[in-house]
């Protein structure tokens, strides 16, 4: 697994590593560019790193057995645990609130449990979190798998605490 990159032209320190390591869990919001998860933002999650995966965002696409959160399908039954709280949304789905759903992902859906709702006022920014399995990042770019999904790193990416270290 490549983590270090190319120093910066400025004459830097030569080696850096980002402490974005598989077995650790990580919180990354993320917006949509043709098809693909571009992360905004990742930062440590302080989840148990054998919790199940988490994917938040508006839902889309609703029928009576799934919905889809920024494009994967989400599948759902009469079983499935609807949180709810004062001034959130819910325990109705409807298309575009926001909600917060936990589950495997397998063959490109995630079976929940519990769907978790938020305020209506609440914008949705998308976010996923779960533990890595896979990280690959040289020179600025790259991407990180967590949880089954797969995101892209930039240059735009706010890397906060997993900022590149010597």
């Amino acid at each position: 697994v490549q983590r270090r990159f190319a120093p910066p032209k400025d004459g830097g320190p030569e080696v850096k590593e980002l402490p974005i390591l598989p077995g650790t869990r990580w919180e990354v919001e993320f917006t949509l560019a043709e098809g693909r998860w571009l992360a905004s933002e990742i930062k440590p999650d302080d989840g148990d790193v054998d919790d199940e995966p988490e994917l938040k965002g508006p839902l889309t696409q609703l029928t009576d057995t799934d919905f889809e959160i920024a494009g994967v399908k989400v599948a759902y039954d009469a079983d499935t645990k609807r949180q709810t709280g004062a001034g959130t949304a819910g325990p109705e789905l409807a298309e575009g609130l926001v909600v917060k759903v936990r589950g495997e992902l397998a063959d490109g859906v995630l079976a929940t449990d519990r769907i978790k709702f938020y305020p209506t006022s609440d914008k949705g920014a998308l976010e996923v979190r779960a533990t890595v399995s896979s990280m690959r990042y040289a020179d600025g770019s790259g991407e990180v798998t967590l949880g089954g999904f797969t995101l892209a790193l930039t240059p735009d990416t706010d890397l906060g605490e997993a900022a590149p270290r010597a």
